[in-house]
């Protein structure tokens, strides 16, 4: 399950999310509780493969929305299930040159890269996911941290 603002991505996830569309996430860092856990072995990674199940729907009233960090923002539900057995984890970095949907390559922060990811559904090139799929590393340090972070076994990892 997957959840956004909807005065934010409402309509993209309404309109423009839909079965069987394939699904990436970039995981800036990760965070419990609305604070980071530093160190985190999921800094500036992308995380899958997986396949959205349903259009994003408004559903104020499902026990995730009060879960989530802050309690009831992220009301418009996209249901994902994992494309693969094995959830894989690559750094950016190691694909950011090969990449044609990021632009702005030497900067990151701020007015960088990562503007084109952060809070955001965008929708990306074929090659760019094929290059990321190809990539994918279940083995990735990340992959570890989330499952004792989410308990094993988890439907996310």
């Amino acid at each position: 399950m997957f959840g956004v603002d909807n005065a934010k991505y409402g309509i993209t996830a309404t309109r423009l999310v839909g079965p069987g569309d394939l699904a990436l996430f970039y995981v800036r860092s990760l965070r419990r509780g609305g604070t980071s856990n530093a160190p985190s072995k999921c800094q500036r990674v992308f995380l899958g493969p997986y396949r959205v199940k349903n259009s994003g729907a408004l559903n104020p009233n499902h026990p995730a929305v009060n879960q989530w960090s802050p309690p009831g923002q992220y009301q418009v539900l996209i249901e994902i299930e994992k494309l693969t057995d094995k959830i894989g984890a690559v750094d950016v970095n190691a694909l950011l040159n090969a990449l044609y949907f990021i632009t702005n390559k030497a900067r990151s922060g701020r007015g960088g890269w990562q503007d084109h990811m952060q809070f955001s559904i965008i929708s990306i090139r074929g090659e760019d996911y094929n290059t990321i799929i190809n990539k994918l590393n279940p083995n990735h340090p990340c992959i570890g941290q989330l499952r004792r972070s989410l308990g094993t076994p988890s439907q996310c990892v």
